[in-house]
């Protein structure tokens, strides 16, 4: 099964004339900024597109005098990141704190949907995370995915914001659109510290993707056995069936993964289970000529 699709980052594009304008009038300095803004058509415009520069760019000053100013703490590029999804994204936690104090809209979306939270965790700046969760922004929001800042904090390998997120409650058991938690993106990516955190604060450990799909056979496809291990010990079922009858065995025969199908057999897997088409585990390993494997299917009575 293909991975989850991950969130795509809309562009943060900036137009080369408010480059050029930035830098003719002193480039980052805050006198520069403002007489840039004064210089150009539409005052108004301006200031906001060089408050979204300068979220960026990750000067809590020069943000701070563009705010006073007048520019809008809520702007927005055209893929409707506002200031604060920028400074979220670049982790720029003084400037986001800044923007908060300005106004700026904790769970505004861009155009996937993403608020600055999500970018924040997406991207691992536990230190904004921070900045925007104490502010009150919301842990449960989706993108058009579905899925929320906790799902891609798993899905991004990022341990302690995956903490900091359980900590200050992001619901654990959350799936996407597609029925995927924060287990499944963990288990997709053998994310195993990251597994226990999940399953201590109470995730589900069988829960099944709209395929069927556990945690446990994420792991299994992708031949993370010590991570197989650990969820069999926390309860997984190693007889779990997806929709197409696919056990944890059948795959792990198909792939001549001698040592998870140990694993899963030590673990009560059934040896002769059968798909959709009457497959068995060492009919799969006999038709990928996985020789090792046949031979150890074989010995264990397997049909």
């Amino acid at each position: 099964m293909s991975p989850p699709p991950r969130p795509r980052r809309s562009p943060r594009r900036i137009r080369g004339r408010h480059r050029a304008l930035a830098r003719a009038a002193g480039a980052w300095t805050v006198a520069g900024l403002l007489a840039a803004s004064a210089a150009a058509g539409n005052p108004d415009t301006e200031r906001n597109t060089l408050l979204l520069m300068a979220a960026s760019s990750g000067d809590p000053e020069v943000v701070s005098a563009l705010l006073d100013q007048g520019a809008a703490a809520n702007a927005m590029d055209g893929a409707r990141n506002t200031p604060l999804h920028r400074a979220a994204e670049n982790g720029h936690a003084e400037v986001a704190k800044r923007l908060v104090a300005g106004g700026a809209p904790l769970d505004a979306t861009n155009a996937d949907l993403d608020t600055p939270l999500y970018v924040a965790a997406e991207d691992g700046h536990l230190d904004v995370v921070a900045v925007l969760v104490e502010a009150g922004a919301d842990l449960a929001t989706r993108n058009r995915f579905g899925i929320a800042p906790l799902g891609i904090a798993a899905f991004a390998g990022h341990l302690d914001v995956v903490r900091y997120l359980l900590d200050h409650g992001a619901d654990p058991r959350a799936a996407d659109d597609n029925g995927n938690t924060a287990l499944h993106f963990a288990a997709l990516q053998g994310g195993r510290e990251i597994a226990a955190l999940l399953i201590e604060a109470g995730a589900e450990v069988d829960a099944r993707e709209e395929a069927g799909v556990t945690p446990l056979d994420r792991a299994v496809r992708k031949g993370h056995t010590r991570l197989a291990q650990e969820l069999l010990e926390a309860g997984a079922d190693p007889n779990n069936r997806d929709n197409q009858m696919n056990s944890p065995l059948l795959i792990a025969a198909q792939r001549g993964n001698l040592e998870l199908a140990t694993l899963l057999l030590d673990r009560g897997a059934e040896l002769n289970a059968k798909d959709s088409r009457g497959n068995t585990p060492l009919r799969r390993a006999r038709v990928k000529k996985r020789i090792e494997m046949i031979e150890f299917l074989e010995e264990r009575g397997g049909r």
